[in-house]
């Protein structure tokens, strides 16, 4: 959280810890309480507290109150992209065994999805869901791959994609299927569960049941975020698309 009124620093300093941010799940944050006139960044006077989060358990804090120092903020982010090699690793292998798949696949499923601004919990959850992480799934109604994106959707969504093999092809349905579902979530206003379904069912059918005062719930969405103490908590998205 940043006080609004200082306009200057505080907007640099969340330009500088961008990129340490929006990398590899990396979460930063920087809380700068405002004690005198705004000065031209990067020298204002200020208390700052930047938290680097790869995993709730071992969070890299650093806490300085004084001038915000050029040196300062770039040891800030070089840790944390240092961090987050290890981290992305040590996340990709856990995935990889609960869901029981290659480690490349756990891999590619997690870049791409962070890549497109999805949270890789939520992902991992709707890969499996969709097809149980087989690249070849064919649905009963035509659907392909690994985010069962029917051919007409996915040449919609990228029109490179034009032959099937083309669909099959995991890193690019993964592209398609999050960023789909990306766009989705951002429509109707942050509700995860909404973007699922409209993944599921379509806008128009979603919206549709909206308008009528109908919930367009079909089971759909809790197959993917599961229920009771497994339930998916989180917002979905984590970053903007980079």
């Amino acid at each position: 959280m940043v006080d609004s009124t200082d306009l200057t620093g505080a907007r640099w300093l969340l330009r500088r810890l961008a990129g340490a941010a929006a990398v590899g799940g990396l979460l930063a944050t920087g809380t700068v309480t405002h004690a005198g006139p705004v000065a031209p960044a990067p020298l204002m006077a200020a208390e700052m507290t930047v938290v680097v989060d790869t995993v709730p358990s071992s969070p890299l804090h650093f806490r300085r109150v004084g001038l915000l120092e050029t040196e300062y903020l770039d040891r800030v982010v070089e840790a944390a992209q240092k961090m987050k090699g290890s981290n992305a690793s040590a996340q990709v292998t856990q995935f990889a065994r609960r869901y029981d798949i290659p480690e490349d696949l756990a891999r590619t499923i997690r870049d791409i999805a962070s890549a497109e601004g999805i949270d890789p919990e939520l992902a991992f959850r709707l890969v499996y869901t969709e097809s149980r992480f087989n690249p070849r799934a064919r649905g009963p109604a035509g659907a392909l791959g690994l985010m069962q994106l029917m051919p007409s959707t996915a040449r919609w969504l990228d029109r490179s994609l034009r032959t099937e093999a083309q669909i099959l092809e995991p890193k690019a349905n993964l592209r398609a299927g999050f960023g789909y579902l990306y766009d989705l979530i951002r429509r109707y206003e942050g509700d995860v569960r909404l973007g699922l379904l409209a993944y599921n069912r379509g806008e128009g059918t979603v919206n549709r049941a909206l308008r009528n005062g109908r919930d367009p719930e079909n089971g759909y969405s809790r197959k993917v975020l599961g229920t009771g103490e497994n339930r998916y908590e989180g917002d979905g998205l984590i970053t903007s698309r980079r």
